[in-house]
Order: C-alpha cells, then structure tokens, then sequence
C-alpha cells in the first residue's frame, strides 16, 4: 500500500494567531492602563469630570471659601498635591487576563470624616469612579488593538503530512 504525502501552507495559522493573541494581551492592556493614566484620570479633576462620575456635591460654604481663596472651583484640586501625586508616577502590572494600575496618593486620601450627621465625602471613590461610556471605550480600543495585533502576523507555516 502506497502513502500519501500533503502539503498544508497556512498564511495565518491558528497556533500563530493563538500565540499572537495570548502575548498581545498583556500588552495591549499596558498601553491601555497607560492611556486611562494620561488621559481618562486627568478628566477627574475638571468640572465636567464631576458631573459625569457624579461626585458628591460640597457644601455651598466649602466651594465659597475654596473660590475666594484659590480663585477657581475644580473637583478634588484643593492644594494640588492630590492631582500631582496621582497624575505624576504609577506602576502597570499585567498578567493573561487583568491589568493593575497602581498610584501612590497622599496619606489622606483614604482618610474622612466620620459623622452621623452627614454622609463622608470619599475621595477614592470618587478617583477611581468609571463611566458605562468609558468602559465601551476602553473595550472597543482593547478590541482594534488586538486585532491589529493578529492581523499583523503573517508568519507562513507549512506542514507536511504523510
């Protein structure tokens, strides 16, 4: 009985493509953790960033002594000092399938007022806060990114088989 070579050329084969996608991953989510850093978090601390992560509104005496004394009314900026530890240097971590972002902010970032009388003011919270409309952002980013990444492997694979 006679056997039978064949030959199989693959321009795109599944093991590349699965390999591609399984070392883009950790990278895309990188470059994604740093585009939340430089652009996303800096809209934290504008007017419009307020209204649209829905911060708890300040007492009408806190924003009338805040604007007599600095001249301005932005969210979470009262020094400053928050704004440029969270927006000056960070760490990315990523493994297969998540991606950590950390910041160091000041030591009273985590701490407020605790009162019967009125619901605490939690500036993490209001930090780390993420619109529905940047989630879809930031997933149909992730989406092109990997796709540009596969579809840029063209590595040829042939294998025989006999």
């Amino acid at each position: 009985m006679g056997g039978m070579i064949g030959r199989i050329e693959y321009t795109r084969s599944p093991g590349t493509t699965l390999m591609v996608l399984r070392r883009g991953v950790p990278a895309a989510l990188t470059k994604l953790g740093q585009r939340w850093h430089r652009g996303t978090l800096r809209k934290h601390f504008t007017p419009a960033g307020a209204r649209e992560y829905g911060y708890q509104r300040r007492t009408r005496k806190y924003r009338k002594a805040k604007l007599k004394k600095l001249g301005h009314n932005r969210p979470l900026v009262y020094t400053g000092q928050l704004m440029r530890a969270l927006t000056g240097s960070y760490v990315i971590t990523t493994t297969k399938r998540a991606m950590r972002l950390r910041m160091k902010p000041p030591h009273y970032f985590w701490k407020y007022k605790k009162s019967p009388h009125f619901q605490p003011i939690i500036k993490a919270e209001e930090v780390l806060a993420v619109s529905q409309a940047e989630i879809d952002k930031m997933a149909k980013w992730l989406h092109w990114e990997l796709t540009r990444r596969m579809n840029s492997a063209r590595k040829r694979e042939t294998r025989v088989i006999r």
